[in-house]
């Protein structure tokens, strides 16, 4: 393994998703979640969810770092 898993861990406990999701996606927030609409699927009604406390977004519970990735690969 290239990096410590405690390394990762931690990096992926000081990561702020709603930031990250933010630098690509405008969200609102409803109840303990943030909505937007999913730079992934060209739609115009709010459809991805950003979980921060449970550190996830989306229906395949997407981590932290997958995002960023998924963004920059699509575009």
């Amino acid at each position: 393994m290239l990096y410590d898993q405690y390394f990762i861990d931690d990096l992926k406990s000081r990561a702020d998703l709603v930031r990250i999701v933010e630098m690509h996606v405008p969200l609102k927030k409803k109840g303990a979640n943030r909505w937007g609409s999913c730079p992934f699927h060209g739609e115009k009604t709010p459809s991805l969810s950003v979980s921060p406390a449970k550190g996830f977004f989306g229906s395949k519970r997407g981590e932290r770092f997958c995002f960023d990735f998924a963004v920059f690969r699509v575009k």
